[in-house]
């Protein structure tokens, strides 16, 4: 009687068995490779803070060269103004100073539509990493411009100059009562808010967004007001603030306020914006001296900048702001 060749076919079995599970981890592993390096991508490239940035520069160059710029980049791909040339900035001293104080390694000026530098980038000596990220962008035949910008910590981000709007920004200050924004063209927006003063420490928080908005849209704008001190707990800012003697105000919308307080019972917190609506994208908030998270949805930076004045990632003194930026048709 013949015999079963038993231990084959365990050994066949296990083989089996081994291929199904390195398969998995393959595929297990690629996936996560992915998802890594998007997750990456997300902090390297557009990143809400560089967009701000460059935003910044946008705004200078919209004053000073662009007339310039544009007939200069009609006839090839790219100018580079690093180095803030004299024959294109009158305040060149100025741009010199602005790109330094922004981290900027290298700025290029470009047409909207860049088919033609993606293919000729990596004839030039910038770093490979700025090549990568120029063949990334998400290219545009419409006859507009482009700054491209490369930070010296190797992020990146593009922005577009539009043409078709006069209008720039807007900006809101506390009133104690509801404005309305009235889109006037259709495009992306940059939302700033600035949250009101708690107590003497507890200032207010800053976030910012960016949104699509089509014209005519109707905003609805709270800004909020610095919570008030009382002897016997001080009264809740306008918009969402809460009450002395140990309660915390914060809001769910931009620019809130938040309660005062005495200091036996304990100051109100600082007023804060709100970032969970899926409908802003690159978002982010800034608190004084607080919990940091790194979650796409609720990415919060500690700060200790604090002024009287809203200026971008700094903590708020006294009452809440507002501003309200045109971005263009594409970010």
């Amino acid at each position: 009687m013949k015999k079963n060749n038993k231990k084959g076919f365990i050994l066949a079995e296990t083989i089996a068995v081994s291929v199904i599970i390195m398969t998995s981890l393959v595929i297990v592993y690629t996936q996560f490779v992915t998802l890594n390096n998007n997750y990456k991508s997300s902090f390297k490239y557009d990143n809400v803070n560089n967009l701000y940035l460059v935003n910044n520069l946008r705004d200078f160059i919209k004053n000073d060269g662009l007339d310039r710029l544009i007939q200069l980049v009609d006839n090839r791909e790219y100018v580079d103004i690093t180095s803030c040339p004299n024959y294109i900035f009158d305040e060149y001293l100025y741009c010199r100073l602005l790109v330094d104080n922004l981290n900027i390694k290298t700025v290029l000026f470009t047409k909207e539509d860049i088919s033609e530098l993606k293919n000729s980038i990596d004839d030039t000596d910038y770093s490979q990493e700025m090549k990568n990220y120029v063949k990334k962008i998400n290219n545009s035949t419409e006859n507009n411009q482009r700054l491209i910008v490369e930070f010296n910590d190797e992020t990146y981000a593009t922005l577009l100059f539009s043409k078709n709007t006069n209008f720039t920004y807007k900006n809101f200050e506390f009133t104690g009562s509801e404005q309305t924004f009235v889109v006037p063209q259709s495009g992306y927006y940059m939302l700033e808010t600035w949250g009101a003063q708690g107590d003497e420490i507890a200032y207010g928080g800053y976030s910012l967004g960016y949104i699509y908005l089509n014209k005519n849209d109707v905003l609805y704008i709270n800004v909020g007001g610095r919570g008030e001190y009382g002897q016997n707990g001080g009264t809740g800012g306008y918009n969402g603030g809460g009450t002395g003697s140990g309660n915390i105000g914060f809001v769910s919308s931009g620019g809130g306020g938040s309660g005062g307080g005495n200091n036996n019972n304990g100051g109100g917190g600082g007023g804060s914006g709100y970032i969970g609506n899926s409908s802003l994208i690159n978002k982010a908030m800034y608190c004084y001296n607080c919990k940091t998270s790194s979650d796409s949805q609720t990415l919060t930076n500690s700060t200790t900048n604090v002024s009287e004045s809203p200026i971008s990632q700094y903590a708020k003194i006294g009452n809440g702001y507002v501003k309200i930026t045109y971005i263009g048709t594409e970010i």
